[in-house]
């Protein structure tokens, strides 16, 4: 597995290819709410509303990838990955660090069937990196 760092913000057109890529290559995709004591604002509300038709689960944790939290939880929501979701998380942001609180729920990340990572975000941050394996030629 070989591990490529973004060294630039994916934006605009190259964040679009991003998202349909990953979501052809992974079964999911997880964003982060903080803070699950409190209800989040109408922002990340509304994103996650209209998000809803693909959630398949959501729950506390303290662990996600790219992150682990020392003393704190947050909620984690993991949606179906599809070209639908793709054409929605298009449209919902312009940038891969434009999930960031409070105007949306943060660091995207995109995980294949066996759970592993391809795509790991830490908005915050302004961090991405995905990871990839080589394909044979054939």
């Amino acid at each position: 597995m070989e591990c490529y760092v973004f060294s630039t913000e994916p934006a605009g057109a190259m964040y679009r290819d991003l998202i349909k890529f990953c979501c052809a290559s992974a079964s999911k995709m997880l964003l982060v709410v903080r803070d699950p004591d409190k209800e989040p604002g109408a922002e990340i509300r509304s994103v996650l509303a209209r998000l809803q038709p693909f959630l398949v689960e959501s729950g506390r944790t303290n662990t996600w990838p790219g992150t682990t939290l020392l003393t704190d939880q947050a909620m984690v929501y993991s949606y179906r990955a599809s070209d639908e979701l793709a054409a929605l998380l298009s449209e919902l942001m312009l940038s891969l660090f434009g999930w960031l609180h409070p105007s949306a729920p943060e660091d995207p990340c995109f995980c294949r069937s066996d759970g592993e990572p391809l795509l790991v975000t830490t908005s915050h941050e302004q961090d991405a990196y995905l990871l990839l394996t080589a394909m044979p030629i054939t």
